[in-house]
C-alpha cells in the first residue's frame, strides 16, 4: 500500500469514525436523558469498567501481537497452517475468559466492594448483579477483539466500524420503551444484544480470509507461550491504564451519588478526537508497518512510521487547543443542550 493509497485509507476510516463517534455520543445523550446521573449509572459504568478490564487484561494484547505474528507466519507458512495459528489462540483466550466469567459470576459482589468500597449498599447490590449478566459475555468480546485483528489485517476496516454502529440504535429502541419499566436493565439488555451483534457482524466479515476450525494446543510450536510472552508488556500497559482509570472511579464512589458518571461523560467526550484521529491513523498503519517488519523493509518501515507520527502532531494539536480553552461550552452543547451553569436562570 503506497502512501497516497494509506492517506485515503486514513481518511476514509476517519470519515466511518466521526459517524461512529457520533451515534456513539447520540447513546450518551439518550442515557444520559433517560437515566441523568444516578446511582444506576454509577452501576452500569462500575460494571462496563470492571468488564472492560477484565476483558482488555486478556483480549488486548493478544489482540495486538496477533497482527505481526499473522504478517509473520502468512510469509513462512501455509495459509491452513496460518489459519491454525489463530484459531488456537483464539480458542485458548477464548477457554481463559470462561474461566474468568465463572469466577466473575460467583463472586460478584465481593469484586465491586473492591473497585466501589465507597458505593451505597444498594449500588453494591445493583452492580454485582449487571456485572454477573456481562461476565456471561466476555467470550464473545473475545471473539471480536481477535476477529477485529484479522479485519484489519486484511484492510477490511469499514467491518470493524460497522460492528459497532448497531449499539446506539440498540439503546435508543431498548431505552426508549423499556427504561421506565425495567431501569437500567433496559440499558444492560442492549449492552449484551450489541455485543452478540458485533461478533456475528465481525466473524462473518473475516469467514472469507479465515477457516474457523477448533484447534486447542498448549504445546505445539510454542506459539501460545510467543503470544503470552510478547503481549505481557502490553498486558502491563493496558492494566496501568485501566486500573488508574479505575482508581478514579474508587475514588468518586466516595464522592455524592452521580460522581462516576460525570467522570465517564466527561472521559467519552475528551476520547472523542483522539478515538477518531488516532484510532485511524494506527488502524491503518499498524498492519501495513507489520508488514514491511515481517518482510525486512526497514526503510519504508521508518519513513511511513515518520509521517504517521507527523500527520498525529499536525491533526491533534489544533484539537487539543479547542478542547482546553472551550471544554464547558463543549460540554454543554453536548450534554446540556447548550445550557451550562453561566446561561440558566437564577
Amino acid at each position: 500500500m503506497d502512501m497516497s493509497k494509506t492517506t485515503k485509507a486514513i481518511s476514509t476510516l476517519s470519515v466511518l469514525l466521526l459517524i461512529s463517534r457520533v451515534f456513539g455520543f447520540v447513546r450518551e445523550i439518550i442515557i444520559a436523558a433517560h437515566y441523568g446521573a444516578t446511582y444506576q449509572t454509577d452501576a452500569y459504568n462500575m460494571a462496563t469498567l470492571i468488564i472492560a478490564l477484565t476483558s482488555s487484561v486478556i483480549s488486548t494484547g493478544v489482540a495486538t501481537v496477533i497482527v505481526p505474528m499473522y504478517n509473520h507466519k502468512r510469509l513462512q507458512n501455509t495459509k491452513q497452517e496460518t489459519d491454525s495459528f489463530v484459531n488456537n489462540v483464539l480458542w485458548a483466550t477464548s477457554l481463559l475468559c470462561a474461566v474468568l466469567a465463572v469466577a466473575g459470576i460467583i463472586f460478584a459482589p465481593i469484586v465491586v466492594r473492591i473497585f466501589a468500597p465507597n458505593f451505597e449498599p444498594h449500588t453494591i447490590a445493583l452492580t454485582a448483579n449487571i456485572l454477573r449478566i456481562m461476565f456471561g459475555f466476555i467470550v464473545a468480546m473475545n471473539i471480536s477483539s481477535i476477529t477485529a485483528s484479522i479485519a484489519q489485517i486484511h484492510d477490511k476496516f469499514a467491518a470493524i466500524i460497522v460492528a459497532k454502529l448497531p449499539s446506539t440504535l440498540l439503546v435508543a429502541i431498548l431505552v426508549g420503551f423499556f427504561a421506565h419499566k425495567i431501569g437500567v436493565y433496559a440499558l444492560v439488555i442492549s449492552y449484551v444484544l450489541f455485543l452478540l451483534i458485533q461478533m456475528l457482524i465481525l466473524t462473518l466479515s473475516v469467514r472469507k480470509m479465515l477457516k474457523f476450525a477448533f484447534v486447542l494446543d498448549f504445546v505445539k510450536n510454542n506459539d501460545l507461550k510467543d503470544v503470552a510472552r510478547l503481549s505481557f508488556p502490553l498486558y502491563m500497559s493496558v492494566a496501568l491504564w485501566e486500573i488508574n482509570m479505575l482508581i478514579d472511579k474508587i475514588l468518586a464512589s466516595g464522592l455524592p451519588e452521580g460522581s462516576v458518571s460525570a467522570i465517564i461523560y466527561a472521559s467519552r467526550l475528551r476520547n472523542l478526537p483522539d478515538g477518531i484521529i488516532t484510532t485511524s491513523v494506527i488502524t491503518v498503519m499498524f498492519p501495513l508497518l507489520s508488514r514491511y517488519a515481517a518482510g525486512k523493509e526497514f526503510a519504508k518501515l521508518k519513513t511511513m512510521l515518520n509521517k504517521a507520527i507527523s500527520l498525529l502532531c499536525m491533526a491533534l494539536l489544533p484539537v487539543i487547543t479547542i478542547s482546553v480553552y472551550y471544554a464547558e461550552e463543549i460540554t454543554a452543547i453536548v450534554y446540556e443542550r447548550g445550557l451550562s451553569h453561566r446561561t440558566k436562570p437564577c
